[in-house]
């Protein structure tokens, strides 16, 4: 199954496979460079960084916010989790609002949000663009489908997982802010067999 309800955060989730460090060059660069190696940021880090969780009957809750868009953009992300009890039902909404007290937010930023598939999970776009149906090896389908401001496409990904390099893909939902932000809501639920 591609969920079974447990969740996984911080090393034990990298370790997994199931998140990559993108995001995180120090390792990288000492693996190149050696551990000799300077970084000097060119950006602040986030002042604020908010994580919940309520576990309820139906399932878990997890509710996460940062400011680390609020210097460039004058925007705070927020992302809401829901995950069904029996893994079979994963909501999300993602928000970009204008921070308080910051500077004021413009519309029209450019937003991507990537969500990368494991190589063997093949997908495609279904019910003319849509929604995107995803099927496991074993043949177990879910479907992605997304509202809001962004369109919902199937881009090129590279996958590391395994500690080599494999293609693979990642669905993206990409628009742009309004004067309010922008609010996306997403889900992806397993087929029921017919």
């Amino acid at each position: 199954d591609l969920f079974d309800g447990r969740v996984w955060l911080g090393a034990e989730a990298v370790r997994l496979g199931l998140v990559d460090a993108v995001g995180a060059m120090r390792p990288v660069l000492r693996e190149r460079f050696g551990e000799r190696v300077r970084l000097r940021p060119v950006a602040r880090r986030p002042g604020l960084v908010r994580l919940d969780r309520f576990d309820q009957a139906e399932g878990t809750l997890i509710d996460a916010e940062h400011d680390g868009y609020r210097a460039g953009f004058g925007l705070v992300a927020r992302r809401l989790l829901f995950v069904a009890r029996a893994g079979d039902d994963i909501r999300g909404e993602d928000r970009f609002a204008p921070a308080e007290g910051g500077p004021p937010a413009a519309p029209g930023q450019a937003f991507a949000i990537r969500f990368h598939l494991h190589p063997r999970v093949s997908a495609v776009r279904v019910h003319g663009g849509g929604a995107i149906l995803l099927k496991l090896p074993g043949g177990v389908g879910w479907r992605f489908r997304a509202s809001g401001p962004a369109g919902l496409g199937l881009e090129d990904s590279v996958y590391f997982g395994d500690g080599e390099q494999r293609r693979t893909a990642q669905i993206v939902l990409s628009g742009q802010t309004g004067s309010d932000g922008a609010t996306v809501k997403w889900a992806l639920q397993r087929e029921r067999k017919r």
